[in-house]
């Protein structure tokens, strides 16, 4: 019962979130910070008491406070404490830390820069990745429908790797001439076609 429930909270707190219109008033931009509380006390709550329900919904959480902290001064510095919290705080939480390392990475400012390594360092905790271990963790990464552009710091992250690591595209471009229906280029191909529809349609 508490995972639906949470789950409608989160959500319908996100939807409000993002159905806000980007210029707002006083009375607006205190309505919007309520729903922003409402938020931070829903995720405390449920790390405190639920947290197994609460890591599958990290990366729609994230994805909607990161815009935020530039987009919407009047709240930025809420967003950016719920972010704190729920990655920097409570990366030895069990329940959270799998979530975490799932995230796409955040993005390289400064705000960020807390935030982004230690993501990287839970992402990368036993070892570097290949390249085909970083295509399969930007596979891994759950898209929001409702929120395409969230993927933009890991569409990036991986447009790197793939110009640092070309010898290692030939090798995979190989295997896939040699197995088209398991090649993970193939995978990759359609989840960015459906992230451009996503994002056409948003």
């Amino acid at each position: 019962v508490w995972a639906f429930v949470l789950r409608d909270v989160i959500y319908s707190l996100i939807h409000h979130i993002n159905s806000w219109p980007s210029h707002m008033d006083d009375v607006s931009t205190r309505s919007f910070s309520l729903c922003c509380d409402l938020l931070n006390v829903t995720c405390q709550t449920a790390v405190e008491h639920c947290g197994d329900a609460l890591e599958s919904h990290l990366h729609v959480i994230v994805g909607t406070l990161i815009p935020l902290v530039h987009e919407q001064p009047g709240i930025r510095q809420q967003a950016l404490e719920l972010l704190r919290y729920l990655v920097i705080t409570n990366q030895g939480n069990e329940n959270l830390y799998n979530a975490i390392r799932r995230l796409d990475s955040f993005p390289d400012l400064p705000d960020f820069r807390e935030l982004r390594l230690t993501q990287k360092k839970i992402k990368y905790s036993k070892r570097q990745f290949t390249l085909l271990e970083e295509i399969n963790h930007f596979l891994s990464v759950s898209s929001c429908d409702s929120l395409p552009l969230t993927r933009l710091v890991g569409l990036n992250d991986l447009k790197q790797q793939l110009e640092l690591h070309k010898a290692d595209v030939k090798n995979l471009l190989k295997e896939y001439q040699d197995d088209p229906e398991s090649s993970v280029l193939v995978k990759l191909v359609v989840n960015l076609l459906q992230l451009c529809k996503s994002a056409t349609n948003h």
